[in-house]
């Protein structure tokens, strides 16, 4: 016990009660740690997770948007890889015949590359990556096989390209292999890697487990 009217000592208690001097400033540099740390994640919330900032007129200027056809008749537009060009098919629903049209961005004006011709289908339609020519896929009615022709944006006469074709082609960013794809029966739809203006034979694609990519010999 102690004696009457003395005093009680704690582990880094003075005399009077109050902390000793060391101690107390350990736990002012800590609450100070503490305060500076909350202040940051608050910073952080409320300024770091903010959406950048817009310049003014990229926020005032409005959506404007141009009609490009009258018709109320067109349909599946591609771009040219440029926008000079806008390309899209025009059906005659009455004649049930279908033509390729071409719009020239610049001068609007609008001109037909591929005539409609009768019983005979064409779309998958596709430029390529250097906008000289516009690709397209024709169909027989009566024939379930699709070619892929290819015409200039700049007038001429359409040319075949190749045959057994089932969808637009999509080529490789050095311009000159396209893929594209072949539907031999329900759920059964192969793929292929061509060169655009050579004569090799379609080379057929093939995906492993792992996700590597196999070109099989031409078939």
């Amino acid at each position: 016990g102690t004696a009457s009217g003395g005093s009680t000592r704690w582990p880094g208690v003075g005399v009077s009660g109050t902390m000793a001097p060391r101690r107390q400033s350990l736990l002012v540099w800590i609450g100070l740690g503490v305060g500076l740390v909350v202040i940051g994640i608050m910073a952080f919330l409320l300024w770091g997770r903010r959406e950048p900032t817009l310049p003014a007129t990229a926020r005032t200027q409005p959506l404007q948007m141009t009609k490009l056809t009258e018709t109320g008749s067109a349909g599946s537009p591609v771009f040219a890889p440029n926008g000079q060009f806008v390309a899209y098919t025009n059906t005659d629903l009455d004649k049930d015949l279908i033509s390729i049209r071409l719009r020239q961005m610049a001068s609007a004006s609008d001109v037909e590359v591929v005539p409609a011709q009768p019983d005979v289908g064409v779309g998958n339609m596709a430029f390529t990556p250097d906008g000289n020519w516009l690709l397209y896929t024709r169909r027989l009615r009566n024939d379930p096989n699709r070619t892929l022709w290819q015409v200039s944006p700049l007038g001429g006469a359409p040319r075949e390209v190749m045959r057994n074709i089932d969808g637009p082609p999509s080529f490789a960013p050095d311009g000159k292999r396209f893929i594209y794809q072949r539907v031999l029966g329900p759920q059964n739809i192969h793929f292929f890697v061509a060169t655009f203006g050579a004569p090799d034979e379609p080379k057929e694609v093939h995906a492993t487990p792992e996700g590597a990519i196999v070109v099989a010999s031409p078939r």
